[in-house]
């Protein structure tokens, strides 16, 4: 490297004062030349691509702090969250406020079971006076049944009418186990005759709501 120095400075040092400002001056011009046609152009273009990823970073910024304040709330950048989470707990509370109620409503129904109309236990009650006559040793000599349905006030009502006869004790353990039932019944017109069996009459009315 030291060499080729030399060798310019000797090959310089030969050549009058002219000759080395117009070696500079084409020297100058070259190196113009060449900053020109591909330094400048690639530092332009550095520059512009700079330029751009600035642009698109500043813009994604923007959009960024327009979204946060699109949901925010006095500066609360969780206040949707927020609200999200507390209608998603509204609702918990609403679907178990329901439950609980129909929960209860089933409970409520259960209970008034016994109070509804309804044909198949009618029609199981008509057959229990007859087990259960025979079960006190009741003799069953007449039962018959109307059905009156009244929409108006009450529901369905079901009479009977029942003659029967047998001994006191029995009878009145008879009469009661009607009146256990789980039905809505009112056993009335109740008259007793004789001494030994006793002549039973007695009417039973079964209640039923319209629903």
């Amino acid at each position: 490297m030291s060499t080729l120095l030399q060798k310019i400075d000797s090959y310089f040092s030969q050549k009058s004062e002219f000759e080395k400002l117009a070696y500079y001056s084409l020297i100058f011009l070259i190196i113009v030349f060449i900053a020109n046609e591909y330094i400048l152009p690639l530092s332009k273009k550095k520059l512009t691509q700079e330029k751009n990823a600035k642009e698109a970073i500043e813009q994604k910024l923007n959009m960024d702090k327009a979204y946060i304040a699109s949901i925010s709330r006095n500066g609360d950048e969780t206040y949707f969250i927020k609200k999200l989470l507390k209608e998603k707990q509204q609702k918990k509370e609403k679907l178990a406020a329901l439950l609980d109620e129909k929960s209860y409503l089933s409970m409520k129904l259960k209970e008034l079971t016994p109070l509804l109309y309804n044909k198949k236990k009618w029609a199981s009650f008509l057959d229990s006076i007859t087990a259960k006559a025979n079960k006190y040793k009741i003799d069953v000599e007449y039962i018959a049944n109307e059905f009156i349905q009244n929409t108006k006030e009450f529901g369905h009502v079901l009479e009977i009418e029942v003659d029967a006869k047998g001994n006191f004790k029995n009878i009145l353990a008879f009469l009661n186990s009607l009146e256990e039932s789980d039905l809505v019944t009112d056993i009335y017109e109740i008259s007793m005759k004789g001494k030994s069996p006793i002549q039973l009459h007695f009417k039973v009315s079964v209640w039923g709501i319209n629903y």
